[in-house]
Order: structure tokens, then C-alpha cells, then sequence
């Protein structure tokens, strides 16, 4: 199967995900498909507030039953947690906006403060 379909394919299961999430009050104020290479290709990365100090343990556990709750078609394998105040987050906070709602942000081949950022199509960077 072509890699731009799966990607695409993985932007969908993302955003049904992402909207599950927002109707159950979760706060995700960053959401983007993501090309980690160095961990095996495309994730679904969620920016978390305060997940260093609730641990990444109980978020996924969340996750987990929004995806059975809404019979959501995705691995928790596919999708990777990082606090807001992590490097990569303030990097994207620093660079876009998109506001609070989901949109579909190609964002590919781009450098940030000087560094190749990993190609990614952002849902949401809304701080």
C-alpha cells in the first residue's frame, strides 16, 4: 500500500481520536501526525498539559477508553505523549497557531530556530 495513503489513513483514525477526546472534556493543546524516523515512521503525537507530574500511565489509560467507548479502529501503539512543556512543544508553540479547533496543517521539510523539524501534518497547536 502506498505510505501517503497509511499516513492519511493515520491522519483520520487521529482526528476521530481528537474529537473524541475534546466531547469527553479532554484538553489537547497539541495534536500532530509526525514523522519520527528514528522510532519507526508516523505517530500521532499529543501535547499534554502536566503529564510529567500525572504520568504518562493514566493519559493512556484515558486514551484507551475513548478508543473503546467510540470503537476508534487505532493502536496505542500509534500514538506517542509528551508534556506541553516539552522541547518539541514549545518549539511548535513558538513557530504556529492554529486555535483551538482541527485543521489539516501540512508541514513538511521545514527548519525551526535553524534545525530540520520532522515532517509532520498538524491537527491543533492551540496553547
Amino acid at each position: 500500500m502506498d505510505s501517503t495513503i497509511l499516513v492519511d489513513e493515520l491522519y483520520d483514525k487521529g482526528k476521530v481520536l481528537l474529537e473524541s477526546l475534546d466531547r469527553e472534556g479532554h484538553k489537547i493543546p497539541l495534536a500532530t501526525l509526525i514523522d519520527l524516523e528514528e522510532q519507526g515512521g508516523w505517530f500521532i503525537l499529543l501535547g499534554v498539559d502536566r503529564l510529567n507530574e500525572s504520568g504518562h500511565r493514566t493519559f493512556y489509560e484515558t486514551i484507551y477508553n475513548v478508543i473503546q467507548k467510540n470503537k476508534i479502529d487505532i493502536s496505542l501503539n500509534e500514538i506517542k505523549l509528551i508534556d506541553t512543556n516539552a522541547p518539541i512543544s514549545i518549539t511548535l508553540k513558538g513557530a504556529i497557531s492554529t486555535g483551538p479547533g482541527i485543521s489539516k496543517f501540512n508541514f513538511f521539510g521545514n527548519y525551526i530556530n535553524g534545525a530540520k523539524f520532522p515532517d509532520c501534518i498538524i491537527y491543533r497547536i492551540n496553547f
